[in-house]
């Protein structure tokens, strides 16, 4: 009888560690995923605006010498999303888009007809709450205001319910594409790009099929 203890044996339970995990098959039943994600209740979840998946980093990635973004080029461009704002509620207590309360969101988030029909798809897909509703429409002005645009565009307003998606579903491990009119805005490189489509829903990326 071999009594050697072996390195697998020592290995921890998955407890949903390597859920989503590309490399690593998550060994968790779906019951004891749902349960280890709704350690965090919904009411708190809901007032949490940005939910980012944080997969594990390649070798490639960790080995490259290509430098990122400097810090100071980000900080420039925050700074400039922050002056827009402190223009934009100039005159009024509030100072960031973050501070903005049901009636201003009603003045300064207009949607156009594309984006009221992401947005109701949005609503009515993943059930968001009125809060989530308002929340999701300052953080696509923040995501408008740090692109330099004017106003909210599909593409905005897509990238922010993207950061809503990862808790909602426990089978979210593959981003959806999000699609408003003849238009599908699908993830790139971190942030939703137009991809030419002619529905009206919200699919996985595998599903994503022209209806004709």
């Amino acid at each position: 009888m071999n009594n050697e203890a072996k390195p697998e044996d020592c290995e921890y339970p998955c407890s949903c560690g390597y859920f989503g995990d590309p490399m690593k098959a998550c060994t968790c039943s779906a019951g004891t995923v749902t349960k280890y994600q709704k350690r965090i209740s919904g009411p708190l979840l809901d007032r949490i605006d940005i939910h980012i998946a944080v997969p594990r980093v390649e070798y490639e990635k960790l080995s490259d010498s290509r430098l990122g973004e400097k810090s100071i080029v980000v900080q420039a461009r925050v700074e400039a999303a922050r002056q827009i704002q402190r223009k934009r509620f100039e005159g009024t207590e509030i100072t960031c888009n973050a501070d903005m309360h049901p009636a201003e969101v009603r003045q300064f988030c207009a949607m156009d007809d594309t984006c009221r029909t992401l947005m109701k798809t949005a609503m009515q897909q993943l059930q968001l709450s009125a809060r989530a509703y308002h929340r999701v429409l300052k953080l696509a002005h923040t995501i408008a205001d740090l692109a330099g645009a004017v106003k909210i565009a599909p593409a905005h307003l897509a990238e922010a319910l993207q950061y809503r998606l990862i808790g909602n579903d426990v089978t979210l491990r593959d981003r959806p594409s999000l699609t408003a009119g003849k238009v599908s805005y699908r993830q790139s490189s971190g942030r939703y790009e137009p991809v030419d489509h002619h529905c009206l829903l919200m699919r996985t990326p595998d599903q994503l099929v022209d209806p004709g």
